[in-house]
């Protein structure tokens, strides 16, 4: 079984991408909490595995991976349970891609929006901005 180690919150859509392909891969996986309420994905620690101080971040052995669609197909490529979650006919991995980039490009501003409104702003002691949450989810309403 494939074992993956991700520095991440689990409340952050970019962990849970990394963490539901884990699973669907049937990969064993080490979440290590960053403290980001405490500042640490701004520790030179953290730089130097994220110049850009954000998470998740995948370390197996001596090998670093950031930005959560990387490590997500990183993930499905080198686990060996499960079934991968591409495609590996062109015409339907080209699809694939095309949902993925759309996701990426469409739908994930508006998610990434709503769960810093409902999670992130309380967290951090503020107020959840509504008409913030209803632009959001009238953007994925279409």
């Amino acid at each position: 079984m494939s074992s993956y180690r991700i520095i991440g919150v689990s409340p952050s859509t970019c962990t849970q991408r990394t963490l539901f392909t884990a699973y669907e891969r049937e990969a064993t996986v080490e979440l290590v909490p960053l403290d980001l309420m405490g500042g640490a994905q701004k520790k030179p620690e953290h730089l130097a595995k994220q110049p850009f101080g954000k998470i998740p971040v995948l370390e197996q052995q001596d090998f670093v991976l950031y930005e959560s669609r990387a490590i997500a197909r990183f993930i499905n490529d080198t686990a060996t349970g499960g079934q991968s979650l591409v495609p590996s006919d062109p015409k339907q991995r080209a699809i694939f891609e095309q949902w993925a980039s759309l996701e990426a490009g469409t739908y994930n501003p508006h998610i990434e929006g709503l769960v810093a409104q409902r999670v992130f702003v309380p967290m951090r002691g503020g107020q959840t901005d509504e008409n913030k949450v209803k632009e959001h989810y009238d953007a994925l309403k279409g």
